[in-house]
């Protein structure tokens, strides 16, 4: 139980501390619920690599993984609807609904022969994206994510997991953070305030939803 809640709040560690590489590249796709999804692009060439974040956190995330792979790669950046830049004025709040935002921006992209990369949260919802759009995509990494794919969490086991996530993202501290940071402490606390200083429309319910997928 305790490696299960471990392997899932590691979303928490900070990958990289850069600044983010975006800022002139953003575009904006409208999910099949009217809500904007943001997202950037940089570089060309094939295949097309699109990064998912989890939950909690938002695009910035991936800045290294972009900065590196877009020299070669078009590579794009997504926020789901109720993070980063991204609206959260849906009631829909199931990984399918996810898949079909990350939909949304490789049909408005026009983007085939994709590798979707999805990490904690984003693992299943890039597995959703590549049911609803098989031909677009030639492959799927998942980081972080889906380690027993039946899995199965009972109603406790989910209250005790949602009690977890929503005091770290309510209440932060660098004693409850510390252990998941693998440098730069006091700039990947920072890191995360930032990206957990918002209104969390959804977070409860994304979350929920992610855990019953086995169910």
């Amino acid at each position: 139980m305790s490696r299960k809640i471990l392997s899932l709040l590691i979303l928490f560690a900070a990958l990289n501390l850069t600044s983010s590489v975006y800022s002139q590249n953003s575009g904006i796709a409208l999910s099949s619920d009217n809500v904007e999804i943001n997202f950037d692009v940089l570089g060309d060439g094939k295949p097309a690599l699109v990064f998912v974040h989890g939950w909690s956190n938002d695009r910035s995330i991936w800045d290294s993984q972009i900065s590196y792979f877009s020299k070669k790669y078009k590579v794009v950046a997504v926020d789901l609807p109720g993070f980063g830049k991204s609206g959260n004025n849906r009631r829909n709040w199931t990984v399918p609904a996810f898949g079909g935002d990350v939909t949304a921006i490789i049909e408005k992209l026009d983007l085939d022969n994709v590798v979707l990369v999805g990490f904690s949260l984003g693992g299943p919802v890039v597995i959703e994206t590549e049911n609803k759009i098989p031909d677009r995509i030639s492959g799927v990494v998942l980081v972080e994510a889906l380690h027993d794919v039946e899995q199965y969490y009972t109603p406790e086991t989910i209250k005790l997991m949602d009690s977890v996530y929503l005091d770290l993202v309510t209440n932060p501290t660098m004693e409850k953070l510390e252990p998941f940071f693998r440098k730069n402490k006091e700039q990947s606390f920072e890191r995360v305030l930032a990206m957990i200083d918002r209104s969390r429309i959804g977070w409860k319910e994304s979350l929920d939803n992610s855990l019953l997928m086995g169910k």
